[in-house]
């Protein structure tokens, strides 16, 4: 119509001016209503993880505030399942578990090295994990380097907090020799077994201690599976003497990982 001269500028002006404001004005709103929607989204708090809510600080009709630092504590949310032990281990014990994960190409972090807890009142390190975190510094104060075992806690029996004590396969589990721990003799800082040879004769046989597994030791070197071990009489068994053989098997100890 403008161009045929049928509507007068000053009108086109006039109405152009009035759809720019009324566009802006749409806009403004459509921005408030963004900053409404916004607002309203943060009276909605949504945790990022699944845990346990803690009891709560403040009720309806309470002044919170927001922000970084001084914000208003709402409450706390403890993570549940799974469940993180920390526990500080000794330079020398990380160097062994290094050279554990080399034997499979792998490192500390990524060997996935199997890991048990006990709680107090509990035995045999019943709960199951597995080391999934190790810190990036040995504390120089300490000597100590912070890992972490992660553990499976669907039924809510652990409860973050508690004190636990932490066992941490060492090697993977191998086939040892075992005897009573009681059969081992002690001459200054060597340790002995007394064995029995074919003649019935007591001999002293020098051997390397391994772990302690319930009442029976690992013996590393020294005897074989061959030699007769005396548990028994020990005090009356003398190296060169004779002795009267009774033989009698001994219970096989459970497999258990070295530590």
């Amino acid at each position: 119509l403008l161009q045929t001269h049928v509507v007068d500028p000053q009108d086109y002006d006039v109405a152009q001016a009035n759809f720019l404001q009324a566009q802006a004005q749409l806009n403004a709103d459509r921005a408030a209503q963004e900053t409404s929607e916004l607002n309203l989204e943060w009276t909605r708090v949504r945790a990022p993880i699944t845990g346990l809510v803690g009891k709560i600080s403040v009720t309806a009709g309470n002044l919170i505030t927001g922000g970084v630092g001084n914000g208003t504590l709402l409450t706390t949310l403890v993570s549940e399942d799974p469940l993180y032990c920390y526990v500080p281990v000794p330079e020398r014990t990380l160097l062994k578990y290094q050279a554990y994960a080399r034997k499979n190409q792998e490192t500390v972090r990524s060997a996935k090295i199997a890991c048990a807890i006990q709680l107090e009142d509990e035995t045999g390190f019943p709960h199951k994990g597995m080391i999934d975190f190790i810190d990036n510094s040995v504390d120089p104060n300490t000597g100590t380097i912070q890992i972490r075992g992660v553990f499976s806690n669907p039924d809510d029996y652990l409860t973050s907090g508690l004190f636990a004590r932490m066992r941490i396969e060492g090697t993977g589990p191998y086939k040892a020799l075992l005897v009573p721990d009681a059969s081992v003799q002690t001459d200054q800082n060597e340790r002995y077994l007394l064995t029995v040879d074919s003649s019935n004769t007591v001999q002293s046989k020098r051997v390397t201690l391994g772990i302690l597994v319930g009442d029976m030791r690992v013996i590393e070197d020294g005897i074989t599976a061959a030699d007769r071990v005396v548990i028994n009489g020990l005090q009356m068994a003398n190296p060169g003497a004779k002795v009267n053989v009774m033989e009698a098997p001994v219970a096989q100890a459970s497999p258990s990982p070295a530590k």
